[in-house]
């Protein structure tokens, strides 16, 4: 068998990998600002990312325009994927084009500014307009863009990795029974998964994450989190 060149080297094999991990893999605040430069976030997008790191997070987010939930979740998939090698993300809304309009042309802006502040990482990643992977191994270290298909949601279970994260947008329109599905795939220790949407209806899986399955005694992986501009309306 041929040796692997140098380039097809995965990005945990580059010797910074290590120290990169010590230092940064348990802050993405932190990380945030090393490798993208990120230094204006507030205090709800802060919460967010915090909790976005912790394993098997279970966070859902109610937003109205301009909060800058694209934006974070373009940070969340990008940080979740340097730190987890051989890790797979998906983030689901109801059309590709609606993904690619917020959240992958966020990606695209993230991935930019990585290429500025750690090219070194940078390298080792491929963008296209429904795909970010690495290149080491794109079939299993990546993050796709897919719609949720009514009525057809068994393909959506069809992701298993030791880390993976589901993403859903504008998921209060989302049917319950594809969070069925959804939920019932996170079968290992670090699955996580985070809903973001306007809150568009007063019933539905979205909607019952921030009243009675919201984080509690009890229940500790569910977060009601409002990305608003006052902090006292934060759910937790």
């Amino acid at each position: 068998m041929a040796k692997k060149t140098r380039k097809n080297q995965p990005l945990d094999a580059h010797p910074k990998y290590k120290n990169l991990q010590i230092a940064l893999a348990a802050d993405w605040v932190l990380a945030a600002e090393v490798l993208f430069g990120v230094t204006t976030l507030s205090s709800q997008q802060i919460e967010l990312l915090r909790e976005a790191q912790k394993e098997a997070c279970r966070v859902s987010v109610s937003s109205g325009h301009g909060t800058g939930k694209s934006y974070l979740q373009g940070l969340i998939i990008i940080l979740f994927m340097i730190f987890h090698p051989n890790s797979q993300c998906v983030v689901l809304s109801n059309t590709v084009k609606q993904t690619r309009r917020g959240v992958w042309k966020n990606l695209g802006i993230h991935y930019k500014k990585l290429r500025k502040h750690a090219p070194w990482i940078a390298k080792h990643f491929t963008l296209t307009d429904t795909m970010f992977y690495a290149k080491s191994n794109k079939q299993g270290w990546n993050c796709e863009a897919k719609a949720i298909q009514q009525g057809n949601y068994e393909n959506l279970a069809g992701e298993h990795n030791d880390h993976f994260l589901c993403i859903v947008d504008e998921a209060s329109g989302v049917p319950d029974d594809a969070f069925g599905v959804l939920l019932g795939a996170l079968s290992q220790d670090d699955n996580r998964m985070i809903l973001i949407s306007q809150p568009t209806r007063h019933a539905g899986f979205f909607y019952r994450t921030h009243h009675e399955l919201k984080i509690k005694k009890g229940n500790p992986r569910v977060l009601g989190l409002l990305l608003r501009c006052r902090p006292w309306i934060l759910h937790m």
